[in-house]
């Protein structure tokens, strides 16, 4: 996909989607230089020259930060899930929702069945209810 396409087929696309796939397509763009320029970084043999990669490699990091700062002030599912799993000390993984539950933007939580399955299994937890005794 180049950054003059869509995934779907439409006669004009709004502003606001050509913004957000253009935002996205460079974000893709930066990363793919990061990993460029550290490539070259470990394999070339020349001091001077690893120092301008590494330069180099770091500025396209700042683009990509710049980027995606850019997408999460405008889609609010982005926000969510960036303060749900940047900036934590606890292991990524623990930040993911019981399974079946939906994700959490912001102050708004989507409940579905498998949200209150988890509800439930929470208050039998709670409440020293044996596993056993858990009838699902």
């Amino acid at each position: 996909m180049t950054a003059a396409t869509t995934h779907e087929s439409r006669d004009r696309p709004s502003a606001e989607i050509q913004d957000m796939h253009h935002a996205l397509t460079s974000l893709i763009e930066e990363l793919v230089a990061v990993d460029t320029y550290e490539d070259r970084l470990h394999t070339t043999t020349d001091d001077d020259l690893r120092s301008v990669l590494a330069n180099h490699r770091d500025e396209e990091k700042e683009h990509a930060c710049m980027l995606l700062e850019w997408i999460r002030r405008r889609d609010p599912e982005f926000d969510g899930l960036l303060r749900r799993f940047l900036f934590r000390a606890d292991p990524i993984a623990r930040s993911e929702p019981a399974r079946g539950d939906h994700h959490q933007t912001g102050e708004e939580r989507h409940l579905g069945i498998g949200a209150l399955r988890g509800i439930d299994r929470l208050r039998r937890e709670r409440s020293g209810e044996e596993i056993s005794d858990w009838v699902d």
